[in-house]
Formats: C-alpha cells, sequence, structure tokens
C-alpha cells in the first residue's frame, strides 16, 4: 500500500521541562522541517508560542 507523504509537518525538539524549539517544513511536501517558529511552551497536548500552535492526541 503506498502512502502520501504529509502536505506540511511540524518537529518539536525539547530542550526543557516544558519548553522547545518549533521547526516545520513552510512549503508543501518538502520532507525537511528546518525552518524554525521559535521558542514554544508545552499546554497539555500542544506546543505552542504567539505564531504557532503544534497538537499531537494519540
Amino acid at each position: 500500500m503506498e502512502t502520501k507523504p504529509l502536505a506540511y509537518f511540524a518537529n518539536i525538539t525539547v530542550t526543557g521541562e516544558g519548553v522547545g524549539e518549533d521547526y516545520w517544513n513552510k512549503y508543501k511536501a518538502s520532507v525537511f522541517a528546518n525552518l524554525s517558529l521559535g521558542g514554544v511552551v508545552r499546554k497539555d497536548g500542544c506546543w505552542q508560542n504567539k505564531n504557532a500552535k503544534v497538537c499531537a492526541w494519540k
């Protein structure tokens, strides 16, 4: 079964307790998440700052 790549995605690099750095791919279907969205803090299942909110659920 062939799968389609995600159009956009983000990676969080955890740098401390409840804090991290957020990166995303910016260009549709790019395979690298190398554009920084800045420092983020964790709130429940999301990592966010004034410019971005990245959430994950099980």
